[in-house]
């Protein structure tokens, strides 16, 4: 007799589709593995969870956090929590019961920003000369989460009088301690330079489409 993974068990992630979670290091996702067609089963029948990236909420062995095993208690669901990543690349869950799988995709969306830093060095213009400035701009997400890698910071610059300057690059990503720099540098008699910086933090790619768990899993 041939049987589906559905026959056997269900894979639900607690979210709409298409299913995503904040990519902030701290959001979480409820997801559920409930045994269809396995009762009676065994006693010590066993369900494992597996996340790309992440982490699950008291994994039950510590040094393995994307990694969650735990015996079916009877036809009773197993229920734990996906600790979302920082970086954007798509989650996936695999699970597996009895040589039965499923897999079901999480995509990642950039974390809110709250605020975005900019500083400068000197902080005062040089009057009769030119005035090299270095600028850096922080971004700080509102829950206080890492920034994305791959977060774009756009910069533009003004100055009085109105003459023609020098801004390098006018767009950077983020470096590893979360900065993004540039270089203005002014011409003589510059009294005043407004510099603007604008974060853009772009979601993470799409889940791929899943394969259908009601296909012939084999034979039981």
């Amino acid at each position: 007799t041939s049987v589906h993974t559905n026959d056997v068990f269900r894979l639900d992630v607690d979210c709409k589709a298409p299913c995503t979670a904040t990519a902030d290091g701290r959001t979480t996702t409820r997801v559920e593995l409930c045994p269809t067609g396995l009762t009676p089963h065994a006693a010590d029948l066993t369900a494992t969870l597996i996340l790309s990236r992440g982490a699950w909420e008291n994994p039950p062995d510590p040094t393995k956090p994307q990694t969650y095993v735990a015996t079916l208690p009877g036809a009773s669901c197993i229920e734990v929590n996906a600790i979302s990543p920082t970086d954007l690349a798509p989650v996936f869950i695999d699970a597996q019961i009895a040589g039965y799988t499923h897999r079901a995709c999480i995509q990642m969306l950039a974390p809110p920003i709250e605020d975005l830093v900019v500083k400068t060095n000197p902080l005062s213009l040089a009057g009769a000369q030119q005035t090299n400035i270095a600028v850096t701009a922080a971004v700080r997400t509102a829950t206080g989460s890492s920034v994305p890698a791959a977060t774009l910071v756009r910069f533009s610059a003004s100055i009085l009088p109105d003459a023609d300057l020098e801004l390098q690059p006018t767009e950077s990503t983020l470096d590893g301690s979360g900065m993004a720099s540039t270089s203005l540098l002014t011409p003589p008699g510059t009294v005043s330079a407004t510099i603007t910086a604008t974060a853009i933090v772009p979601d993470g790619p799409p889940c791929p489409a899943q394969p259908d768990p009601s296909v012939d899993a084999g034979p039981i």
